[in-house]
């Protein structure tokens, strides 16, 4: 199945796609207030998320897009922005990290099996811990995320980000690169990013303090991009 997306024009200029990450799906951007027209994919990521995106810029005739990849969604923005430099401007990764553990994701794995509501409360209020986004989460998003996301999406979507990985040369590759990080981020620490910031030059780095996993969810992230 492939992975469908929707164009929002907000009477801007430019157009930023917008890639979630695991458990979510786009109405974790809603809050946002971004100097770009949309495009956002819907429901969960597919593994064919990149050669999906190129086909939807082409059929709609997009070019120079700017990608906002968030968590999971850091990962396929640089493998969209490295195959199909010529449709890409701007890169924003926020939450990033070299690799999920695989022992780890097996043990998660094995936690949803036994029971699904129970880890994803917990795993939603660690993601969203700070930045002031847990409220509004548990307000309007956290009922209708545990009853949308099935568990055989959910362990499917981990298998997915069980491939998935980062590197230096990979990161070098990306013309125009921004990396934003929460300084209390325990999905994706700190640590691992700031090991890249001599190794990538110019690359510009944003360590938001104080805050957790979803930096954007702050309501003046404007000024982070």
């Amino acid at each position: 199945m492939k992975q469908d997306f929707k164009f929002i024009d907000r009477g801007k200029k430019h157009i930023l796609v917008l890639i979630y990450g695991w458990a979510m799906d786009e109405r974790i951007f809603s809050t946002l207030d971004l100097n770009f027209n949309y495009i956002l994919p819907l429901s969960s990521i597919k593994n064919s998320f990149e050669k999906d995106l190129f086909d939807y810029l082409n059929e709609n005739d997009f070019k120079d897009v700017s990608l906002l990849g968030w968590s999971l969604g850091s990962f396929l923005a640089v493998n969209f922005a490295t195959q199909y430099q010529d449709l890409v401007d701007q890169v924003y990764l926020i939450s990033i990290r070299e690799k999920y553990d695989e022992d780890k994701i097996g043990q998660i794995k094995e936690m949803l099996k036994e029971n699904k509501k129970a880890y994803l409360y917990s795993f939603y209020s660690e993601c969203l811990n700070d930045c002031g986004a847990i409220n509004w989460f548990k307000k309007n998003l956290l009922k209708t995320y545990i009853k949308d996301f099935s568990l055989e999406s959910l362990l499917k979507g981990l298998d997915f980000l069980k491939e998935l990985s980062l590197d230096k040369e990979k990161l070098l590759k990306v013309k125009k690169l921004k990396i934003i990080n929460g300084s209390l981020d325990r999905i994706a620490p700190l640590d691992e990013v700031l090991r890249w910031r001599k190794e990538l030059g110019e690359v510009k780095f944003t360590v938001i303090d104080g805050c957790g996993h979803a930096p954007f969810l702050l309501k003046d992230f404007n000024k982070y991009l």
